[in-house]
């Protein structure tokens, strides 16, 4: 990653306190992802193809400066590692940062210049943002369980 051993252990363990879980398994085979690590590494993978792509499609030069990224604790940290790690190989020069909130303070933070960019569970379009997925909301059941076949209930009557 172009980092000295201690700054890589200080930023995973501050990836990991934000994360609220571990992302490695440390034991004597040495180190493994946890199922959260791989999660992480997956969303970060697409999030860094993503922007590779982009960035081909425009020619850009290299990237250097500082980007602040908001992800939503409901969404945990999913497939980012991954990704920052990839961001990290092609932009060596960006100092990258990311911050784990709850969707309504992802948006303070946005509105205060606290952060550059956010990914927020939303249900609706502001002009200044941009829907990059649409993910429907899915309810799901075990097939033990009848309750798949049973009426909607409706959340004010949870």
């Amino acid at each position: 990653m172009g980092r000295k051993q201690p700054s890589i252990r200080r930023r995973v363990k501050k990836l990991e306190e934000m994360a609220g879980t571990p992302l490695f398994k440390r034991g004597a085979q040495g180190v493994i992802l946890t199922r959260p690590g791989n999660e992480l590494l997956k969303s970060a993978r697409r999030i860094l193809d993503l922007l590779h792509k982009t960035e081909k499609m425009l020619g850009a030069p290299p990237t250097t400066g500082r980007i602040r990224i908001g992800i939503p604790e409901e969404c945990g940290a999913s497939d980012l590692w991954h990704a920052l790690r990839a961001f990290g190989d092609l932009c060596p020069d960006v100092e990258t940062t990311v911050q784990f909130a709850m969707t309504g303070a992802l948006q303070q933070a946005l509105d205060q210049g606290d952060l550059d960019l956010a990914l927020m569970i939303s249900q609706e379009k502001k002009p200044s943002e941009e829907i990059m997925l649409a993910d429907p909301l899915v309810w799901s059941t075990s097939m033990l369980h009848n309750a798949h076949r049973q009426p909607p209930v409706p959340v004010c009557d949870l």
